[in-house]
């Protein structure tokens, strides 16, 4: 299942990028309870981090690891861990007055998930508006 998500915030692209790539800053408005990371050093293709949270019904416990990156444009992180495997891709893109910022999710559930794909992918659309209107509001604020 496929999603996309589109939003305008009102800061420039290299605040948005420092926050949304900081793993403390993805619990204010991602939908993990905490965001953990594994490998040492800055951010960069292949830094890892343990993803904990709740999604729905379901607690999920994944390995993240980040597979495309270029500063103040894109991040993407993929996992084959946990109840899902799924991939987020986040784009920026300098508009007037801000950043145009899209979250572009692609997510294959796993096991007895595998049979509420309908309700899951309902889901994970809105997780995903609710989520840009929170880091919207944590960073216009």
């Amino acid at each position: 299942m496929n999603w996309q998500s589109t939003i305008t915030i009102h800061r420039p692209v290299e605040t948005v990028f420092a926050f949304v790539t900081d793993a403390e800053g993805g619990t204010k408005w991602h939908r993990a309870n905490r965001i953990t990371p594994v490998s040492p050093g800055p951010i960069g293709p292949g830094s890892t981090y343990r993803v904990e949270g709740r999604f729905l019904f379901w607690t999920f416990d994944s390995l993240s690891e980040v597979t495309a990156f270029e500063t103040n444009r894109l991040v993407e992180y993929s996992s084959e861990t946990g109840m899902y495997a799924y991939t987020l891709r986040y784009e920026l893109e300098p508009v007037e007055g801000g950043t145009r910022f899209t979250e572009i999710g692609e997510a294959n559930p796993k096991g007895l998930l595998k049979f509420a794909i309908r309700l899951f992918a309902g889901g994970a659309k809105r997780n995903s508006e609710r989520g840009l209107e929170l880091l919207k509001a944590e960073l216009e604020t």
